[in-house]
């Protein structure tokens, strides 16, 4: 998009909507915009009325930009509020000439929209086979399946939620939620049932149908009989690192400033996984921006914005948030190497237990 400014509409925003690249992952729907802006004005005027704007809409935020007069090839510094929402050209120098120079604004901006989390979730939990229900996925094992082999089975992980929503009483589970959990299942009414040995593990499951409780407990992920079916909950995020996040079968933990992902990873008794780079790394790496961004967003981050720099460890960073700003960033230059950090960067690792 290009506009012709004037003096008298130096404090009119441009408009925004120009080139849009929609992503949908899981959680966001995310559109990065860029934007550039062409005018005439005499630069002796930006000492007392620099050229000013401000972006609008819903969420949506300046990322990045500059501001050049192209007739004089100097550049000035394209400066934003606290909220990424207004900006100013600010030239650093003065001119006593007072004759028309073209400056080219380059900008980008981003908004984000949050779409409905609940449809996603219970969608994910139908396409993976299960049935949705008390903010859990549920499904039904085969006779001798331990819920750990029904949630393998399924390419999910164990949900927790399989004994403190329906399992035993000491897990803080209930006969009647057993019930209506089974009963998605075509499960028909049965009994508690209090046992102390290697049934009292079990939890709820079915019997030829028919819904049975085991309260004594403690519910187990890897118990099993040959007789019943167990009902377990099982989940697509899971991770057991302090602080971590799961995506796509990977544990991600947010490092700290000037720390490597081997020493993120080092941190929590686990070791580099290198999802770091083929899933939210840089293309050359064979990630993608939009894992980046779905990763971060696990962390309360902002999308992430592309970015590319001439600092040699940032270029193999991949997925960051650099200190100061609000947004994630997406370093496309070189390969994602596990040593890579930055004084002034966090990083996005993925971490894996380590060998035995």
């Amino acid at each position: 998009m290009q506009q012709k400014w004037t003096k008298s509409s130096l404090g009119s925003p441009p408009s925004h909507d120009t080139r849009k690249e929609i992503v949908m992952e899981k959680r966001i729907r995310r559109i990065l915009m860029a934007l550039v802006a062409v005018g005439l004005l005499p630069l002796s005027a930006w000492a007392g009325n620099p050229p000013v704007g401000q972006v609008s809409g819903g969420n949506v935020y300046i990322m990045d930009g500059r501001c050049q007069d192209v007739t004089r090839r100097k550049n000035a510094s394209l400066r934003t509020n606290s909220d990424q929402t207004s900006w100013e050209c600010y030239a650093g120098y003065s001119e006593t000439k007072r004759s028309p120079r073209t400056i080219v604004i380059d900008m980008i901006v981003a908004t984000e929209e949050v779409i409905d989390n609940q449809a996603l979730t219970e969608r994910a939990c139908d396409e993976d086979g299960g049935r949705y229900e008390a903010d859990s996925c549920w499904y039904k094992g085969e006779r001798g399946e331990s819920c750990s082999d029904v949630c393998d089975g399924a390419d999910v992980y164990y949900d927790p939620a399989t004994a403190s929503y329906c399992g035993s009483i000491a897990d803080g589970g209930d006969t009647w939620r057993c019930l209506n959990i089974s009963r998605l299942f075509g499960g028909s009414r049965g009994s508690d049932i209090s046992n102390a040995g290697a049934l009292g593990t079990l939890g709820c499951v079915q019997f030829r149908k028919r819904t049975l409780h085991f309260n004594h407990g403690p519910t187990l992920p890897d118990a099993r009989d040959s007789a019943y079916q167990r009902i377990c909950a099982c989940t697509r995020d899971h991770c057991p690192a302090t602080g971590g996040h799961g995506y796509e079968g990977s544990c991600y933990l947010l490092g700290e400033v000037n720390e490597s992902c081997d020493t993120t990873c080092q941190n929590q008794d686990r070791v580099y996984d290198d999802a770091t780079a083929r899933v939210i790394g840089s293309r050359p790496s064979g990630g993608r921006i939009e894992h980046c961004t779905a990763v971060a967003a696990l962390f309360g981050v902002p999308p992430a914005v592309r970015l590319s720099t001439d600092n040699p460890q940032q270029r193999k960073m991949g997925c960051s948030w650099p200190i100061g700003i609000r947004h994630a960033i997406y370093y496309i230059n070189e390969p994602v190497t596990s040593a890579a950090r930055s004084a002034t960067a966090r990083r996005f690792c993925a971490c894996k237990p380590g060998e035995d």
